[in-house]
């Protein structure tokens, strides 16, 4: 019997409410994703992470987008979504890449802020 995490809005997830459970994933995904983000937070500061339907994580720091598949294999697959801009003279700009996410297909969409750009990266 497969075990899943549920993740809850506590604004929407109130008695009565027709908004409930905003995201289901398997506890292995669930423990991988809480692993990833705990050990990189220190070296790479995170920006987003996302889970695609296939169970694969992605994760982005300031500047890559890097892939963590369910048996653990790491793989960065792409450097420098965002371009250079002055704001990197005064330190990593934490908005260069606002946001994450995965289509139907697969596709990996970067919001890239810093640039006003959505990225499309096809791993």
């Amino acid at each position: 019997m497969e075990k899943y995490v549920e993740f809850h809005n506590p604004l929407t997830d109130l008695p009565g409410s027709s908004v409930s459970t905003i995201m289901r994933i398997k506890l292995q995904a669930a423990v991988i994703l809480f692993l990833v983000s705990c050990c990189t937070v220190l070296a790479h500061p995170g920006i987003d992470i996302v889970m695609d339907n296939r169970g694969n994580v992605f994760y982005t720091d300031l500047y890559d987008l890097v892939r963590i598949t369910l048996d653990g294999t790491v793989k960065t697959l792409a450097r420098g979504l965002a371009s250079w801009n002055v704001n990197r003279l005064l330190g990593p700009d934490r908005h260069a890449i606002m946001g994450l996410r995965t289509d139907r297909q697969g596709n990996v969409n970067a919001a890239v802020f810093a640039n006003r750009v959505v990225k499309r990266v096809q791993p």
